[in-house]
């Protein structure tokens, strides 16, 4: 029987070993910090710290690939994630600020 099984070691370098720690952490990073800032966007007060969370994460996400860094499916659904809790933050912000304002008048009136 042949053996098909071929490894070859010298094709990885430590500098390829260093790169993948290196984007597991970051990618372990830019997918938590996204998640987070999801979750926050749909509290009324976490909305204001999710448009925040949001823009960093994918500025820090933007400045990663800008230096080299991978592009594989993690960075992009971490880039997603974090494009739509700025906007959900937005929208919520907006949002929870009308429906605080209406229920202020609808007490107002119920005390009159």
């Amino acid at each position: 029987m042949e053996n098909n099984y071929y490894n070859n070691q010298s094709d990885f370098s430590h500098e390829q070993a260093m790169n993948d720690i290196m984007y597991r952490e970051q990618s372990k990073s830019f997918m938590t910090k996204a998640i987070v800032a999801l979750v926050l966007s749909s509290f009324p007060i976490g909305s204001i710290v999710a448009i925040v969370m949001g823009h960093n994460n994918r500025t820090a996400i933007l400045d990663y690939l800008d230096r080299g860094g991978m592009h594989t499916g993690k960075i992009k659904a971490s880039s997603i994630m974090s494009r739509a809790a700025f906007f959900l933050g937005i929208g919520l912000t907006i949002f929870y600020g009308i429906y605080f304002v209406i229920l202020l008048f609808m007490c107002a009136a119920m005390t009159s």
